[in-house]
C-alpha cells in the first residue's frame, strides 16, 4: 500500500462515509475505490452479455437493410 497526500472534499468525503457506512478517511477512500471498481466490472459484464446475445439473433439481409433505413 502507498501513502498518498491528497486534498478530499470534507462534505464529499462525508457523504461518501453515510453512503457506504464507514468512518474514517483510510476505509472511506478504500471503500469508495472497490465500489467503483466493482461497479466498472458488473457494468462491462452486462455489455459483453448484451453483445454476445445480439451476436447470436439470426438476421436476414431484409432484416439488416430495413433497420439501416
Amino acid at each position: 500500500m502507498t501513502k498518498r497526500l491528497v486534498d478530499i472534499d470534507d462534505d464529499a468525503l462525508e457523504a461518501a462515509q453515510v453512503a457506504l457506512g464507514t468512518a474514517g478517511l483510510k476505509d472511506t477512500v478504500n471503500a469508495a475505490l472497490s465500489a467503483v471498481a466493482a461497479d466498472t466490472d458488473a457494468r462491462l459484464a452486462e455489455i459483453r452479455n448484451a453483445f454476445a446475445a445480439a451476436a447470436g439473433v439470426p438476421f436476414t439481409d431484409a432484416d439488416r437493410a430495413e433497420a439501416w433505413q
